[in-house]
């Protein structure tokens, strides 16, 4: 073992040290992405390929995924099989679900980036919490359904938004 430690690592986390640059934790409520239950399965595979393209999820990145079981119902086989799926019913379900997955400083230790995909006011305090401690922190939310206690905190800010078909791409270049 090298003798080199800094004086942040004992030596028993010197062999597991986690480069967090770019690694991002995305906390994912379907529901409020699509504006509700009642949608058909399609639609909630579109909205996760939009989330996606807008959050700018990368592999390294880990994903929780949330919404209430009638959502889930319709969603949970159109959603990539690798990423956590949770069910939560009742009011504020999912937010809280998410909310007590990790701490926002259990958040500030092993991401470089909080990704939060819902425009919903439940978020804030924790997002907040994440960002004092060191995490940078972006929001992805449905247009017009975005929290005005998002704004002016210093959060990254995206609208979800459609992902360029194949076809499109030529347009785009």
């Amino acid at each position: 073992m090298s003798s080199t430690l800094n004086r942040h690592q004992s030596a028993s986390s010197a062999n597991c040290m986690i480069d967090i640059r770019d690694r991002a934790l995305h906390l994912v409520d379907l529901e409020n992405l699509a504006g509700g239950p009642g949608q058909e399965s399609t639609v909630y595979r579109d909205i996760w390929d939009d989330y996606t393209f807008s959050a700018g999820l990368n592999e390294q990145d880990h994903v929780e995924i949330a919404t209430c079981g009638l959502v889930m119902a319709e969603a949970a086989f159109s959603l990539p099989a690798r990423y956590p799926k949770h069910c939560a019913n009742g009011a504020d379900g999912a937010e809280n679900l998410l909310l007590g997955i990790v701490g926002p400083d259990f958040v500030a230790r092993r991401y470089e980036w909080l990704v939060i995909g819902s425009g919903d006011h439940a978020f804030v305090p924790y997002a907040l919490e994440a960002q004092r401690l060191g995490a940078k922190v972006r929001i992805v939310s449905a247009p017009g359904s975005r929290s005005a206690e998002f704004s002016g905190n210093g959060f990254g800010i995206r609208d979800l938004v459609s992902r360029p078909v194949a076809s499109n791409l030529a347009l785009i270049a």
